[in-house]
């Protein structure tokens, strides 16, 4: 069934096409691209003047970032509603095998850098995770091994400095979580990864975690 689907890795597509109740939650964001984020003391401390109320203006000139999820199934459908909106333009950029874990293989804070200086965009849609559950490798050389706080750290260090990235070009993100999965072990990692995002994002003014683990997953 579509509902079982989603549980596996590679059963996206036929949801994100059927699948009303997730569309419902993400055509909330586009529709007017204004979001109202929770002013806590701990994000009034890292940032320098956040306000309750962000608004972007049209256009909307939006970038699509991310893994495999973003290459395929997810990204084009994502692109797609995104692109049924007036005064929107959107670019997706998603490879296969990559995130944060391995700068050594491919560089995503380099790739983000050229991105926005091709593209200016205002607006950024992001999914890491797929790949990332594993031991990380700084360009150095230095392996950090999966599993502990030390990795966690690292990590959302890694996930800081994108989202810097961001800030000090004027685009807001959509940090888009993992979906749940079928396999318990996966499914773990997976979860590990999206509290390190959702923790990251709200340190930062300009990024609103969506949270889909919920809205994917069944009563089973």
């Amino acid at each position: 069934s579509i509902k079982e689907s989603i549980k596996s890795f590679l059963g996206l597509k036929p949801f994100f096409d059927g699948e009303e109740g997730f569309w419902r939650y993400l055509k909330e964001v586009p529709e007017s691209l204004v979001y109202e984020l929770e002013i806590t003391p701990e994000l009034l401390a890292v940032t320098e003047s956040p306000t309750p109320l962000s608004v972007i203006e049209s256009p909307y000139n939006i970038l699509i970032v991310g893994d495999s999820f973003v290459a395929e199934s997810f990204g084009p459908v994502l692109e797609k509603e995104l692109l049924s909106y007036q005064d929107t333009q959107v670019f997706r950029r998603g490879v296969y095998s990559t995130g944060l874990s391995r700068p050594d293989y491919f560089n995503w804070e380099d790739e983000l850098n050229k991105l926005i200086l091709e593209k200016s965009p205002n607006v950024a849609f992001v999914m890491f995770g797929a790949n990332d559950g594993q031991d990380q490798t700084s360009l150095e050389g230095e392996v950090i091994h999966y599993g502990g706080e030390e990795w966690n750290e690292e990590y959302g260090q890694r996930v800081s400095r994108f989202l810097k990235i961001m800030e000090d070009n004027n685009v807001f993100v959509f940090w888009v979580g993992n979906p749940i999965a079928r396999d318990k072990y996966y499914a773990d990692k997976m979860s590990n990864l999206n509290s390190v995002y959702q923790g990251t994002c709200k340190e930062y003014a300009n990024c609103l975690y969506l949270d889909v683990w919920d809205v994917l997953a069944t009563a089973e």
